[in-house]
């Protein structure tokens, strides 16, 4: 995808929009319409975002007006960007040894089996040069699709395996509100529990992290420390108290149950018409992102032999390389 700022992408001047990402109302109507949301439900959505402070009122180069993402929500959605696309590699290829980058794997378009080991795929052609992975990012997100084909999925984990962060807080009993909401984002970024008070999560989440706590106005109440667990019982076991790993597997198999079938069918198809691609792309991107929040990166380990994340991983990410740039070429033609 082009950079927002030349006018050329999703999210540009040439899609009815300007370079900063202001979208007409209208316009998100036609793109949620393509998947089944009805006009009042996208109207009230975007009064809640406004209300939260991640919309902004602003006008597109050719006078409409629309809205556009404030600082809060470009950091959010930098933050989103590298967790549901930058940790694929993690998911797909570098848990495996021997295994190629996200774009090798995406471009093979099978998912591996459960259990099987990925092997190096041959691609067909070689990658597309690479371009700003956070200009096309927002673009993508403007959009409603994910970063550019080729242009690589972002940062892998920042920290060897083993690594862990704790996040310890403590909130007076007249604040006990933000208690409760600190736990439910914690929870949300993927922590698990290791005691009472005492939240844990792999330590590639720690900038992201630090970015929700001072978003929410909750550093205050939190210590976060980085180290090594040096426990009695084995990490392994420990990451079973700590997380519910059965649950989180049902989630994978939910989306595997829901997408393989799709990206089985897409592999068949020798064209890729613009409105079925993106209608099935942003049904998958709208599973499949919640997962890389529920399932936090674990190293793989501490996971069972059998771990369905890599899988759902390789689903995504060759429905990612099949039909996304065909989805965003829906998203231009509706746009104009």
């Amino acid at each position: 995808m082009e950079d927002r700022g030349t006018g050329n992408g999703p999210g540009g001047r040439g899609a009815g929009s300007s370079a900063d990402g202001t979208v007409p109302v209208a316009t998100l109507i036609r793109l949620l319409g393509a998947v089944g949301v009805d006009p009042p439900s996208v109207r009230s959505a975007v009064s809640r975002l406004k209300r939260r402070g991640l919309l902004v009122a602003a006008k597109t180069a050719d006078g409409a007006a629309g809205y556009a993402p404030s600082e809060a929500a470009v950091q959010l959605l930098d933050d989103g960007d590298r967790r549901i696309f930058g940790r694929l590699d993690a998911y797909c290829c570098a848990t495996r040894p021997g295994a190629g980058g996200f774009a090798q794997c995406a471009r093979s378009g099978q998912p591996a089996q459960p259990g099987q080991r990925t092997q190096p795929a041959q691609p067909d052609q070689p990658a597309q040069p690479g371009e700003s992975s956070r200009s096309a990012s927002r673009s993508a997100s403007a959009s409603g699709l994910g970063p550019a084909s080729g242009a690589g999925p972002g940062p892998g984990p920042e920290k060897e395996p083993g690594d862990w962060l704790l996040a310890v807080f403590s909130v007076p009993e007249q604040e006990r509100h933000k208690r409760h909401l600190l736990r439910s984002r914690l929870a949300r970024l993927g922590f698990g529990t290791a005691a009472p008070g005492v939240w844990i999560a792999p330590a590639l989440l720690r900038e992201e992290t630090r970015h929700t706590l001072e978003r929410l106005g909750l550093a205050s109440y939190v210590d976060l420390f980085q180290g090594e667990h040096a426990g009695f019982a084995p990490t392994a076991d420990a990451v079973r108290r700590w997380w519910d790993l059965d649950a989180l597997a049902a989630r994978h198999h939910a989306f595997l149950a829901t997408h393989e079938p799709v990206l089985q069918r897409w592999a068949r198809r020798k064209t890729v018409p613009p409105a079925d691609a993106y209608r099935d792309y942003l049904l998958a991107l709208d599973s499949w992102r919640a997962l890389p929040y529920a399932d936090p990166g674990l190293p793989p380990g501490l996971l069972p032999d059998d771990w369905p994340g890599e899988r759902s991983a390789r689903v995504f990410a060759g429905l990612h390389e099949r039909l996304r740039d065909a989805g965003a070429e829906f998203v231009r033609t509706q746009s104009g």
